[in-house]
């Protein structure tokens, strides 16, 4: 599963694929930021760590997207009662010992260390890993930087184990006369494959710079498939197309690429040839959608039929003018529009069955995202790119069910929680919030299980020198807390699993 950047909600999740290095400008002290799926501290005075690594929008719109659990309607939603649970086993945050007899790998000057796992609660389940180099999880396995250089390794029986299999995919690719520079690693690790893009924008002359500025960036969907999407920035907007590698992936003059949406036009112009292509949503293996136009400001919605080759407005489809946003899920599509007559930038949702064609209403008049509103005065909703979303209206929270429009009012709520922004596993089943950051890292988590209708809440406490930074999911049960120290030159990653 990979995670779907949802660009126009203003955060990025669903794992939609690819990476990319990033340089963030500083910017105001304990500001959250959303960042490929995590929650990210920004800082006064330096920039952010720089081995964040970030998915790149609408990359591959088929990297087996698309929230592929079938997700099914629970008629018993209205009476469900979610329970507090507060976790006794209080977290406290030390520094660890380095080097360590075992749970150790030596990288030349630098050491990894893995601390054994602790338990909290008979809940959760916490592991440590440290180093004097950066250090990053990346899924559920760990990228390690020394001298330029990237390593993989997973974590086993509380030590590192070091991952061999990894092919270079690297060099220029020309497609209908453009030319791209594509550089990733192909890691497999237990059967599974992962894709690692690697920029380098600024290295070599002028001309090869000149070329990479267009991209073909890799991945590889839910049945072993790769794709490559060219991306590329210009003054009318962006431009992303996904093309299927049916060729031999481990020689990149080898590899082919098949067009999927070859010979589908809007308003007699082929699709590729369009100057803004982005915010791609897969529908099915049959149909997708994507924001196209000449320029970003005026670019629409369309739906694609992969099968007959027709594109249709979403405007046309739905009878819903000025669509500012959409998302696929299951075989339902939400739709946010602009709102009328407000002085505020304020969005109503709806939710449009594809197969019906009905349209309900999910929110009306409400702010997207983080803002400062202490009276209250203004619903806010924050999506978190699944099934299920937090409301807040009048000071109060509840959990939406899209599918059902159905709401949980959320008893007891911890006011540390920054419910403005939430983050989703890959499941749609489990909902991840923290509280804000601080000199102490984050000092309250709360993972939200639908399933069993509860919220989990840890208090933690970090006494180390580690600076924490972001926090996200790495998969269905486990997630991260990033920090570093040393200008990013050392790494702590806190890593719980859900038991």
């Amino acid at each position: 599963m990979t995670d779907k950047l949802l660009r126009a909600y203003g955060e990025i999740d669903d794992r939609f694929i690819e990476e990319c290095l990033a340089e963030t400008d500083s910017c105001i002290d304990g500001v959250l930021e959303r960042d490929c799926g995590k929650i990210v501290r920004v800082n006064t005075g330096r920039k952010t760590k720089p081995a964040a690594w970030h998915r790149v929008a609408a990359a591959v719109i088929l990297v087996a997207l698309a929230l592929s659990t079938a997700y099914q309607v629970n008629a018993q939603f209205r009476q469900w009662v979610i329970s507090i649970v507060r976790l006794n086993g209080r977290e406290e945050i030390r520094e660890q010992h380095m080097p360590a007899a075992s749970g150790t790998t030596n990288s030349s000057e630098a050491v990894i260390n893995v601390s054994p796992v602790k338990n909290i609660d008979d809940i959760l389940e916490v592991q440590y890993v440290t180093a004097k180099k950066p250090v990053e999880p990346y899924e559920d396995i760990y990228v390690s930087t020394d001298r330029g250089k990237e390593t993989y390794f997973s974590v086993q029986n509380n030590a590192c184990v070091s991952i061999r299999n990894i092919h270079s995919f690297k060099g220029t690719i020309c497609w209908q006369g453009q030319k791209g520079f594509a550089n990733a690693n192909v890691i497999s690790y237990q059967g599974k494959q992962y894709v690692r893009n690697i920029y380098d924008l600024y290295r070599g002359d002028r001309e090869e710079r000149k070329i990479r500025q267009k991209r073909f960036l890799l991945s590889v969907d839910d049945t072993g498939g790769f794709w490559l999407t060219l991306s590329k920035e210009s003054d009318e907007g962006t431009y992303e197309y996904p093309l299927r590698c049916d060729g031999d992936i481990q020689d990149i003059s080898t590899a082919k690429l098949n067009d999927i949406f070859r010979n589908i036009r809007i308003d007699g112009k082929r699709l590729c040839n369009y100057p803004v292509i982005t915010n791609w949503e897969k529908i099915s293996d049959r149909y997708y959608c994507a924001l196209v136009g000449k320029a970003q400001k005026t670019a629409k919605y369309y739906r694609f039929d992969t099968v007959q080759k027709k594109a249709m407005s979403l405007e046309e489809l739905t009878k819903q003018k000025d669509i500012r946003f959409v998302r696929a899920l299951g075989n339902t599509m939400i739709i946010g529009t602009a709102s009328e007559g407000t002085e505020e930038e304020c969005y109503d949702c709806y939710r449009f069955d594809l197969q019906s064609a009905e349209k309900k209403e999910l929110f009306h008049h409400v702010v997207i995202g983080e803002e400062d509103d202490e009276t209250n005065e203004v619903d806010r909703v924050a999506f978190t790119g699944g099934r299920y979303d937090l409301f807040t209206k009048n000071g109060t929270t509840y959990l939406v069910d899209e599918l059902t429009g159905e709401r949980i009012k959320l008893e007891g709520m911890d006011a540390d929680l920054n419910t403005e922004s939430v983050l989703i596993n890959v499941s749609g089943d489990k909902l991840l919030l923290s509280a804000r950051f601080s000199e102490n890292g984050i000092r309250k988590l709360g993972i939200l299980d639908v399933p069993e209708r509860k919220l989990y809440l840890l208090e933690r406490k970090n006494l180390t020198q580690s600076e924490e930074s972001s926090v996200h999911w790495l998969t269905e049960d486990t997630f991260a807390i990033e920090s570093d120290r040393k200008n990013g030159q050392e790494s702590m990653i806190c890593q719980y699993r859900i038991r």
